[in-house]
């Protein structure tokens, strides 16, 4: 009955462990002076009553706890502290399970400029731009656009990675994710179109091929001044007029060109080249990136610049 009572105003730790204490004394378990301890209660009742009276007043005292206030994390996040605009480069899903190589660059002004190309398709690159928003978080960035176009990427250290419309990564069928990876540093102003050096990078989709024989390269090189154009296919060296208007138009004028023999996969990407030169009739530049249309807007040939 005494041990019951004791029981009830244990509320902790160290109440708990006189109660055991105070069990021990009276019942003598795990006693090494088992006897002594007996005739001392005997003997002494009022030991046992001034053991009970410690006891209650250890645990009748209330416990007292400080409310410490958490405040919310306000340190760095993806958008504040992370170098995230710039070019970013990597393979997308696609239905056909073959995947689409994406291009996206993300500018400081909160616009976007994506090219994608089906793996495999010989037709041109598929070019979308727009706004983009971030997530309340920071750590998110989403396409504007209807359902099908808005896509979201988790911005990383150098690299995005594709969200599904939950808001996960999205894994690929042996179990990786779906990343974009950084290929250059921040997002500059359009370069001009003229006094720069445009090296050719992809015809009708395509990657250009590079002569090993030719250290330069396909280039073209515009001259305000004169209203000429000159370059090189990567093979020979050409020359001819342009011009360009108020609307992003361009056309090319006569192009006379060297002679020289080059390998044959060469010399059928230098027939491209100048069939892209003959009927493009616009132009967009991005960044450092020039695109050259053809009549229906598709994309004809892409270039980066490089200053001479």
């Amino acid at each position: 009955m005494i041990g019951k009572n004791l029981y009830s105003y244990l509320s902790g730790r160290a109440c708990f462990m006189l109660y055991i204490f105070s069990c021990t004394i009276l019942f003598g378990f795990q006693c090494i002076f088992f006897r002594e301890v007996v005739i001392v209660v005997r003997k002494y009742p009022a030991v046992l009553l001034l053991l009970v009276c410690c006891i209650v007043s250890a645990c009748s005292g209330t416990t007292n706890f400080t409310h410490v206030e958490v405040p919310g994390y306000t340190g760095d996040n993806s958008r504040t502290s992370l170098d995230w605009d710039g070019a970013y480069k990597g393979m997308l899903p696609s239905a056909d399970g073959k995947g689409i190589k994406t291009v996206i660059i993300l500018r400081k002004d909160g616009t976007y400029l994506k090219e994608s190309r089906h793996y495999g398709e010989q037709r041109g690159v598929v070019r979308k731009e727009g706004l983009f928003t971030w997530s309340d978080n920071g750590s998110s960035i989403r396409f504007s656009g209807d359902d099908a176009d808005a896509e979201s990427y988790l911005v990383g250290e150098k690299q995005l990675f594709l969200l599904g419309s939950e808001g996960f990564r999205m894994t690929s069928d042996g179990g990786g994710t779906y990343v974009l990876r950084q290929i250059s540093g921040r997002a500059v102003a359009d370069v001009p179109l003229e006094s720069t050096m445009w090296r050719l990078v992809e015809l009708d989709g395509f990657a250009v091929i590079r002569n090993v024989a030719d250290a330069t390269g396909a280039y073209l090189v515009f001259d305000e001044s004169e209203g000429l154009v000159n370059g090189s296919t990567g093979c020979n060296r050409f020359f001819g007029s342009y011009r360009v208007d108020a609307s992003a138009g361009i056309t090319f004028g006569s192009i006379g060109a060297t002679m020289m023999a080059c390998p044959a996969e060469i010399m059928e990407q230098e027939r491209l080249f100048f069939f892209v030169l003959d009927t493009a009739t616009g132009y967009e530049i991005s960044g450092e990136t020039l695109v050259l249309s053809g009549p229906g807007q598709e994309n004809l040939a892409r270039f980066e610049a490089e200053m001479p």
